[in-house]
């Protein structure tokens, strides 16, 4: 992080507690509100991000950058630079490998990594409801079906499936299409597809020990 502007900042005595506020500027273009802390005299704490908002330039930026919003900024960091270790403060290492290099792959398509993510996640989101129709359509009528998949696009938290720059999009599909593959009798797909998931989101493992437990 580069360029923070303290706003205010207290010094107490050794036994209590120094805090600072301060507006953060990153190089790549991220701005948010950060805080540090010390129970020592004249030692100042370590930043952190409080809260993060991201004001990144890219091509269809001022139509798209809602789409580009906290974890967002970290995604597309590492993207474009690659993981690193802060020690003691906030790190990209949090964040799972596989959309980021999604991304990162799609950079020369669509001119940003942010811009990459913004199709990957539409993408993958769409691949989805392709798939849970299809596994619906296996277990229910077509109207109890088609009902289950406008309740996942209309859900709220579908913001996530349809591009927000965060994971979770890619995540659903290769879940799905693990399960799908197991039902098929692939179970080497099935697998291979769970590892996938098993990058994206710190909950992917629950999807390889489902397939394990389900193909036994």
């Amino acid at each position: 992080m580069s360029d923070a502007k303290v706003l205010t900042g207290v010094q107490k005595p050794l036994t209590e507690i120094a805090f600072v506020f301060a507006e953060i500027r990153s190089r790549d273009g991220h701005e948010g509100i950060g805080f540090g802390y010390s129970k020592r005299a004249g030692g100042l704490g370590i930043f952190a991000h409080a809260k993060e908002h991201t004001e990144a330039v890219f091509p269809g930026a001022g139509l798209l950058r809602g789409w580009v919003q906290f974890d967002g900024g970290w995604y597309g960091n590492i993207a474009d630079q690659g993981y690193a270790l802060i020690e003691g403060a906030q790190s990209n290492v949090a964040f799972f490998p596989l959309y980021p290099l999604a991304m990162r792959a799609l950079h020369g398509v669509f001119g940003s990594s942010y811009g990459a993510g913004i199709a990957v996640t539409f993408a993958c989101g769409l691949a989805a409801a392709v798939l849970f129709r299809r596994w619906c359509a296996a277990r229910l009528d077509p109207a109890a079906a088609d009902t289950a998949l406008v309740l996942l696009v209309l859900y709220p938290y579908a913001w996530y499936l349809v591009g927000a720059v965060y994971a979770d999009s890619l995540y659903l599909l290769a879940g799905l299409a693990a399960f799908l593959a197991l039902e098929r009798d692939r179970p080497l797909v099935a697998g291979l597809l769970g590892a996938l998931a098993t990058a994206t989101r710190p909950v992917g493992p629950a999807i390889v020990i489902e397939i394990g437990r389900a193909h036994v």
